[in-house]
């Protein structure tokens, strides 16, 4: 695919008061962050691009059926000068086009697609060594979990969160087959203020030695992708676990794999201060391999001693369906009995 050109596309959006009730303990970082912001989204192509130009016009459209103010550069899409020809751009544009996002007036930044690049997109923010201060919301996952480590050292909102081109909506024409059941209901709901509290129920694999039912963690969830997050440790990006949980996601199939990524991430010491483990979508989706994730959990606790929660839930990842977990927001877990347990977090 040649280059695209992107029309600028900006449409009216009736400003709302997210203001919302919240415990005095969860009104902490992000939450502020997120009510102050606006409700305009920049869209970037940090890694793959779009398909076609089809695939570019149904997952732009996604926003403008719901209202949501938007804008691209007309210069972001350039797949034929990219390396290998496979991602969005030359390394330094994408890195430019990304730090144009963080310095524009958009509050909101949006990935398209995951794939691989966003690494070398970090690697130009920091070789820049310019100072990016406004606090943004970024949404995305997978290879954006590069990223969505670096909005976790700046503690801004953030969501790991379908990217456009991986809907319901754009599969039949991407024909990727990620995320093929996912709708942008959730997260636009959030992003437009009609939700003032999500909540997700998760299956309690340990529960941890504690006595209590509530938990609670200041700096909120970090993590994305397994094999990412463990690649990140040791670098300038690794996670800091302090007062979070930790949620991790891949596509990988070895169950010895990742019995093998869990316990590096345990020796680096990033759960000795940390508040539990979340675990979506780990082992291929389908239902014969819930159970042996369970068992890949169960061994990771009985091997390490591990003594925080651990939650474990489909649909976080490259399934089918992909929900939205918050990250950097205060978030409150609650043990609730027959091996269940639910994850709120109030915006």
């Amino acid at each position: 695919m040649k280059k695209i050109k992107i029309i600028l596309t900006i449409f009216c959006l009736c400003f709302m008061d997210s203001r919302v009730e919240a415990s005095a303990a969860l009104m902490e970082g992000a939450q502020v962050l997120f009510r102050s912001m606006n409700r305009q989204a920049r869209i970037v192509f940090p890694a793959k691009g779009p398909k076609s130009e089809d695939h570019l016009r149904v997952g732009l459209s996604q926003l403008t059926s719901r209202d949501m103010p938007f804008q691209c550069d007309e210069k972001a899409l350039n797949e034929e000068g990219s390396p290998f020809k496979e991602y969005s751009n030359t390394h330094e544009a994408r890195a430019l086009d990304f730090m144009s996002a963080l310095e524009g007036e958009e509050d909101i930044i949006w990935g398209f697609a995951g794939g691989s690049g966003c690494l070398e997109v970090v690697h130009g923010i920091e070789r820049s060594q310019k100072s990016f201060d406004r606090p943004k919301t970024l949404i995305g996952y997978s290879d954006m979990t590069f990223l969505l480590s670096y909005w976790a050292k700046k503690r801004w909102p953030a969501f790991h969160a379908p990217v456009l081109g991986l809907t319901k909506v754009a599969d039949p024409v991407s024909k990727v087959g990620l995320n093929a059941d996912t709708t942008l209901d959730s997260i636009m709901d959030i992003l437009q203020g009609k939700t003032k509290s999500l909540t997700h129920e998760f299956e309690v694999i340990s529960a941890g030695s504690s006595d209590s039912q509530l938990y609670e963690a200041e700096n909120g969830v970090a993590g994305g992708n397994l094999m990412l997050v463990t690649e990140l440790m040791g670098t300038t990006l690794r996670i800091d676990g302090e007062n979070r949980f930790i949620f991790v996601e891949d596509v990988e199939s070895d169950p010895t794999y990742v019995l093998r990524k869990l316990k590096g991430l345990y020796r680096t010491g990033l759960f000795e201060k940390a508040k539990g483990l979340i675990v979506g979508d780990i082992l291929p989706w389908k239902e014969e391999h819930q159970a042996l994730t369970r068992d890949v959990l169960r061994e990771f606790v009985e091997f390490t001693g591990f003594d925080l929660p651990v939650l474990y839930s489909t649909g976080f990842g490259h399934g089918s369906v992909n929900k939205v977990m918050p990250f950097n927001f205060a978030t409150r877990i609650q043990l609730k009995g027959e091996g269940k347990a639910d994850l709120t977090v109030d915006f």
